[in-house]
């Protein structure tokens, strides 16, 4: 005979267990296309599978084979390439540069760009519902967008922010960190005071990796009811967004070093921009200006001469890189970094 409180633990479990046998033999555990899971005698490598899937390679499973694959290490670092394990190193070397380079082709290298207004932009309803999609508009048109929150962060934290008041130096200045090479200054947003009216939109456009500053666009766009003012806005920053990545498509990309620590150094442009592990960039020095001898006006800058060759080491932060020396020296805050040849 049971007491009562063996009772009371005993009936509680088994009820449970009657449910338990039921839910079994009425909902059997799934097996495998390959070979059934008996849960409680599983192999080695069906533990693998389980537990550690990350150590299956694919074509173990797509081919129904999860036994672990038997590598020989000294034949891998042979470079026998006949041999299966270079065959297989090969596959997962392709394997990951499709990773970073993704199924579509080689990977494009995009520059970062950002929007600023002016002070004497007014808010409006229709402005607040647009603001928040730019960074949309621009990755669509070949940007990497940076934040405009982020780009004021960094103004206002520097203590000579003063001294910043051309749009050619404030873009120069955050080309460095955050990274963005273009950036777009709103001029004016000219909003209809009635309807049916028109909408207009100017803007600036900086490089702030060589230091040109493009002349002042206006778009347009009519509007014959208010409800269509966000959509026309919308499609203001559209166009000012493409033109601006066709004016600059032939331009080639470049980074710039805003930190350096010994043999470390941190670049302003990371995974998003396009850059991949191990790749070689090349830093030249400061800008120079490029001036037309008759009237001695700067007509363009150019890098300087090239210093030294960087590997990448690791991502980091919002689209930044590690990189180290691997030829060369003297690499300086503000110098331009460029893909090695």
């Amino acid at each position: 005979m049971l007491c009562s409180s063996c009772k009371r633990l005993f009936f509680p479990w088994l009820s449970l267990l009657f449910v338990v046998f039921l839910v079994a033999v009425h909902c059997p555990l799934p097996v495998s296309a390959t070979e059934p899971f008996d849960f409680n005698n599983l192999t080695d490598a069906q533990s693998r599978q389980i537990f550690q899937p990350q150590m299956v390679s694919a074509d173990d499973v797509r081919e129904g084979k999860i036994n672990q694959r038997t590598l020989n290490i000294s034949k891998m670092l042979s470079g026998d390439k006949d041999s299966d394990e270079q065959k297989y190193v090969d596959r997962l070397a392709k394997l990951e540069q499709q990773v970073y380079q993704g199924a579509g082709g080689p990977v494009l290298l995009r520059p970062k760009a950002g929007i600023l207004c002016s002070a004497t932009i007014v808010r409006h309803p229709a402005l607040d519902e647009v603001l928040p999609q730019v960074g949309t508009i621009l990755h669509q048109a070949g940007f990497v967008p940076v934040a405009t929150e982020q780009m004021q962060t960094v103004l206002n934290a520097y203590p000579h922010r003063l001294q910043l008041q051309h749009p050619a130096q404030i873009s120069r200045f955050l080309a460095e960190y955050p990274g963005t090479r273009y950036l777009f200054f709103l001029q004016s947003i000219d909003l209809p005071g009635y309807f049916p009216g028109q909408l207009r939109l100017s803007y600036l456009l900086a490089d702030g990796a060589t230091g040109q500053l493009y002349p002042e666009v206006v778009v347009s766009r009519p509007v014959a009811v208010y409800q269509q003012l966000a959509p026309a806005l919308y499609s203001c920053f559209m166009e000012m967004a493409g033109r601006s990545r066709q004016l600059t498509a032939a331009a080639p990309w470049q980074g710039m070093v805003f930190l350096v620590q010994g043999p470390v150094i941190y670049v302003s442009a990371g995974q998003y921009s396009g850059l991949q592990p191990g790749q070689i960039l090349q830093v030249n020095g400061v800008l120079q200006p490029i001036r037309e001898p008759r009237s001695g006006q700067v007509v363009g800058m150019v890098p300087g001469p090239p210093k030294a060759l960087l590997r990448v080491r690791r991502f980091f932060g919002y689209d930044l890189a590690e990189v180290v020396v691997v030829q060369g020296g003297g690499v300086q805050m503000g110098d331009v970094v460029a893909i090695g040849k």
